[in-house]
């Protein structure tokens, strides 16, 4: 769905689907691999191992300076201090766009890509 909100928006993307870091760091690996402007991560639940990839991002230097967006399924204050103690920049709540991945994906890009300087 995002990325159908994405091509509606007229946004130029590359988007990466990865399952843990494994994939990701195999994904930083290959030749073809386009640095993002931003990284949509989307934890569920507490599990300490879903918040591996801020961890991770942290020791991959050409990921460093790019925002991470966390979105969690619950406003559980302990997962969102965890993820912002851990390097993300925005934490949004699924819920609050469950109607309508449209508004996120109008949140996301209004934010990131028209108000805020992203690094390129």
């Amino acid at each position: 769905m995002l990325e159908k909100n994405l091509k509606s928006n007229a946004l130029i993307y590359e988007l990466y689907n990865t399952k843990n870091d494994q994939d990701l760091l195999d994904i930083i690996d290959t030749p073809s691999f386009i640095e993002p402007n931003i990284i949509l991560l989307a934890l569920n639940g507490i599990d300490p191992k879903h918040f591996q990839f801020l961890e991770t991002k942290k020791t991959i230097s050409i990921l460093q300076h790019i925002p991470v967006i966390v979105l969690v399924t619950n406003h559980d204050q302990s997962v969102v201090h965890k993820a912002y103690e851990l390097g993300a920049n925005t934490v949004f709540e699924k819920e609050k766009f469950q109607n309508s991945g449209l508004e996120l994906t109008e949140t996301i890009i209004n934010y990131w890509y028209r108000i805020a300087y992203l690094p390129k």
